[in-house]
């Protein structure tokens, strides 16, 4: 077993192709009866990634006789961002979880194809991520061409005329229904050549086609082992002694100057800023935030660049210990204006995920400071792709959504700011349960503003289990409890 592994051998090559197409295809039919219609937001995602999950590690344990507790784990963290997918609704979240999905894939797959995650570095963890896609799309083709039907079919004839149909197939649909759509008279034709098959049973097929291809892909990308060599690693920068210094000493130089100037306004307060600037405590926030958070992210991509340059530590170290206490400081004053912006203008989950961002910057700045400062270039990488991980596991659990609505809510209440109910509809269901604790005590403009989208919610939550969302369940649940306080603010309203 131990020698086939090193050797690059599988234990059962011949029927991989056929495994791994099967289960692609059993899977793409899944994905069409489980989550397709209603998209990701589902308990029928769940158990789809769940499957998808348990049939890599299942097809990595035939090929090679051993489970992979790599592998293992970055499956229950895809199924773990699947499952916060039923809890969380909100705009940005979503898109934050599916890219949770995407990278627990990639190192999932970098992981079973020898690359140990804290061996690698931040430019090859970028590049699993854009593995995912390239194998979904790329390495079922083939997969087909390595089919083995001669375990099944005898005459050569026939089974090299099955391989080219199972090529065909697909393409002939995709090309069929473009031409159909671009001619009136071929669509007329082909419409007639379909009358015998019931049009919602071709769109069936024709999803389950494309996502048995996708899955087949990244289930060869998961499972298949390329048995890579150690690469030696590559400097794209070399920097000598002096490039060091020079390059570094004058970012130092501006950067002090810069934060010099970020101290007076971090303990002046606003009449400093005012007075010193020129500029409102809002402009102020709203003009520097982003730039200041670009720049701490540059500069620390600069700084692990120049670290990985083989450049003389003597200069480095007290070089990069003073523009990082410098990044540090530029975190700490956009933190100050992302508070000053909030207090003017509200919350927004926008601006929340600016927060999380600049928390997983400043885990970063640490993370530099304990390993490639110190000439540790082992667990950097490792710990950047955690802690990102970490932090957007950490957002989706305090569910932002909510955070933000009672943010506005109480800025209405207490310091009699206008709420924005367009804003609060748009976040979706994870902000009603929020609502309805304050719901009464909003003024009457903004109840009568929100009663028709909260109406939407009284009717009894009876989904189909596959389209499940505990995020819906639960904003039915608080509205129905209030629907009597809700009847009366309505006909007060005149709805």
């Amino acid at each position: 077993m131990i020698s086939a592994l090193k050797t690059g051998k599988d234990i059962r090559p011949l029927q991989t192709p056929q495994v791994l197409i099967l289960s692609g295809l059993t899977l793409g039919a899944l994905a069409d009866r489980l989550w397709v219609e209603n998209g990701f937001l589902g308990a029928g995602f769940v158990v789809w990634a769940s499957l998808f999950a348990g049939a890599a590690n299942a097809i990595t344990i035939w090929r090679t006789g051993a489970l992979s507790r790599e592998l293992l784990a970055w499956s229950a963290l895809g199924v773990c961002a699947a499952l916060l997918l039923v809890f969380r609704s909100a705009p940005f979240v979503i898109p934050a979880l599916l890219l949770l999905t995407l990278t627990s894939a990639a190192m999932g797959m970098m992981q079973t194809n020898g690359r140990s995650l804290r061996d690698t570095d931040i430019i090859e963890h970028l590049r699993s991520l854009g593995r995912v896609p390239r194998k979904a799309l790329l390495a079922t083709a083939p997969l087909l061409a390595r089919l083995e039907l001669g375990l099944y079919i005898r005459s050569p004839r026939l089974r090299t005329a099955l391989r080219g149909l199972l090529l065909a197939l697909p393409l002939l649909v995709l090309f069929s229904l473009l031409f159909a759509s671009a001619d009136a008279a071929f669509s007329h034709y082909a419409e007639r050549f379909f009358t015998l098959l019931q049009q919602d049973a071709l769109e069936h097929l024709l999803i389950i086609g494309i996502l048995a291809w996708l899955s087949t892909g990244l289930l060869a990308g998961v499972s298949e082992r390329h048995y890579l060599v150690e690469r030696k690693t590559r400097r794209l920068l070399m920097l000598g002694t002096e490039d060091t210094a020079v390059l570094l000493g004058m970012l130092v130089l501006l950067f002090l100057g810069f934060v010099a100037l970020q101290l007076g306004y971090l303990f002046g307060g606003a009449e400093l800023i005012q007075h010193s600037a020129g500029l409102t405590v809002a402009e102020y926030a709203r003009r520097g935030f982003f730039e200041m958070v670009i720049a701490s992210a540059l500069s620390l991509i600069i700084l692990v660049a120049v670290a990985r340059s083989d450049c003389n530590p003597r200069v480095f170290r007290p070089l990069g210990a003073i523009l990082l206490a410098c990044v540090a400081i530029m975190l700490i004053s956009a933190a100050q204006r992302m508070a000053l912006y909030v207090t003017e203008f509200g919350l927004s989950l926008d601006r929340m995920a600016a927060i999380a961002v600049m928390i997983w910057l400043a885990g970063v700045l640490l993370l530099f400071t304990g390993t490639l400062l110190m000439g540790r270039q082992r667990d950097f990488a490792a710990g950047v792709t955690l802690a990102g991980v970490f932090v957007v596991l950490l957002w989706a659990l305090l569910n932002p959504a909510a955070i933000v609505a009672r943010v506005n809510l109480d800025r209405t209440l207490q310091d009699q700011q206008p709420l924005d109910t367009a804003y609060l509809q748009w976040m979706g269901t994870d902000a009603v349960p929020t609502l309805m604790n304050r719901f009464e005590l909003l003024p009457q403009d903004a109840q009568c503003q929100l009663m028709p989208w909260l109406r939407q919610y009284e009717l009894p939550y009876r989904e189909d289990w596959r389209w499940w969302s505990a995020s819906r369940a639960a904003a039915t649940k608080a509205v129905q409890k209030n629907a009597p306080e809700l009847d009366t603010i309505a006909e007060s309203c005149g709805r």
